[in-house]
């Protein structure tokens, strides 16, 4: 199978030889080892039969007549990889990419990506100079019938809106849960994947409490898990006799949401839980009355009890580390980045989304005095054990993970939780720069291994190694 890199160019009918639809060189047919003038031309689902013709200019141009352009839903002057496969006399320009997300009613033909804008703009400069079709979507736009997606792709600086074929890959950065579990795009998405081969990859979000039973089988992991098991008031009392402080999370929770603090003494027990200007607290002297106001808060939820944990602080301000792992151009587990996540002052969850700051790993355990701390590359170990773990354990699709360890005051670490939709917002990045982060390199250095695409040196070497 030949691969190599061309550029489109779209002509009328006129401009081509009697019967022909699409013109390459001599040099790259037989680059390619195309041998056959009638052709089957590919373009994520898009499948056309086309007579070609050669010419003798050694060039990377590939001439398309509009028609077939139309029929392969290509534009003009874009840049792919293209693979021909002899045994299916098939020409294969791509991977086509979607990305899936959500948008609110009243955005749903405008592409409004707010915090998420400079992501969806590096996503597609990197695909551009990986060879790669990127095209971002809603799951409105998803036509099974017709076998088109009507997303947002960029042409001359501006997110134009314009049909796709059926992509090779969708990586789903779908931010809510009702979404993401409504029964008729679960329905579609199983069609695409069965019926269609399309790779959807970070497929769902992650169940508290199953990934708590599926690690507890693990005889390493297990052994950095927080004491934790599904909420009622009797499993409560029962914890509360070992452990001083309990943590109270919603098995279904994300963004640090929902999350509520027990801390209790012999004399009284402290109640608390986040708001939007800090923690919400309230004392009481028995039991009773906290699974009182715990049952109105709570209410149907599934939540789980957690052992809560003596973590180390930065300036008196709660503390974890977010470890960025995502799969590579071998398709293997690796970090890309790891932050200290730093809680607001008067909160007692580090999320970003609760108001955190972030810091370089390293540096919050330059901090850290303690003869037993790990190292940064411990962390990293630790981390990437999970992820493989987690893969072994699993049958989802998921390439990349955010793990979050905790370090208590004595140097042990331990396994908070891991995200499958870890943030791709701007405050999520140490160090913002003009450039492609490491991280949606790495997101299209994996595409490239998941469609069999082999990466050009050039771009291979512009992978940068710093964190996020």
């Amino acid at each position: 199978m030949g691969q190599a890199r061309i550029q489109i160019q779209v002509m009328p009918e006129n401009q081509f030889p009697i019967g022909s639809e699409i013109v390459i060189s001599s040099h790259l047919a037989k680059r390619l080892g195309i041998g056959s003038q009638t052709i089957n031309i590919q373009h994520g689902s898009a499948n056309v039969s086309a007579m070609l013709s050669l010419s003798a200019n050694p060039s990377s141009l590939v001439r398309i007549c509009s028609s077939l352009a139309t029929a392969l839903k290509l534009t003009d002057a874009i840049q792919l990889n293209v693979q021909y496969h002899p045994q299916q006399l098939t020409l294969s320009f791509g991977p086509l990419v979607g990305i899936m997300i959500n948008l609110e009613n009243n955005q749903q033909h405008k592409p409004v990506f707010g915090e998420m804008a400079r992501f969806f703009d590096e996503c597609f400069k990197a695909a551009q100079q990986a060879g790669i079709r990127l095209f971002i979507f809603t799951p409105e736009q998803l036509s099974m019938e017709r076998k088109t997606i009507r997303g947002w792709s960029k042409f001359r600086g501006r997110w134009i809106e314009t049909n796709h074929p059926l992509p090779h890959v969708i990586y789903n950065r779908i931010t809510s849960r009702r979404i993401e579990e409504d029964s008729s795009l679960q329905k579609q998405l199983d069609q695409l994947r069965k019926k269609h081969q399309v790779q959807i990859f970070n497929e769902q979000f992650l169940n508290k409490w199953e990934v708590h039973q599926l690690f507890s089988q693990d005889s390493y992991i297990s052994e950095i898990l927080p004491e934790t098991k599904p909420y009622d008031w009797r499993t409560l009392l029962d914890m509360a006799k070992s452990h001083p402080i309990l943590y109270l999370k919603p098995v279904n929770g994300s963004l640090g949401q929902g999350i509520i603090r027990l801390i209790h003494t012999p004399i009284q027990i402290r109640y608390q839980s986040e708001t939007a200007q800090g923690n919400q607290t309230f004392y009481a002297h028995s039991w009773k009355k906290v699974i009182q106001r715990l049952n109105r808060r709570i209410g149907k939820q599934s939540y789980l009890i957690q052992q809560g944990l003596l973590l180390i602080k930065h300036l008196g301000r709660p503390i974890d580390f977010r470890i960025l792992c995502q799969k590579n151009h071998q398709g293997k587990w690796s970090v890309t980045s790891a932050v200290g996540r730093i809680g607001k002052t008067e909160h007692f969850v580090s999320n970003l989304a609760r108001g955190g700051m972030i810091l370089a790993a390293s540096n919050v355990l330059d901090n850290f005095i303690h003869s037993s701390k790990p190292t940064i590359q411990q962390l990293h170990e630790i981390a990437l054990n999970i992820a493989n773990r987690f893969d072994q354990l699993t049958s989802g699709h998921f390439a990349e993970l955010g793990i979050d360890l905790g370090l208590d005051r004595k140097g042990k670490v331990w396994l908070i939780e891991i995200n499958s939709k870890p943030s791709k917002t701007d405050d999520s990045v140490v160090q913002i720069t003009s450039g492609i982060r490491p991280s949606v390199r790495k997101l299209t250095s994996y595409i490239c291994f998941l469609t069999g695409i082999k990466q050009t040196r050039s771009f291979a070497q512009k992978r940068r190694k710093k964190g996020d």
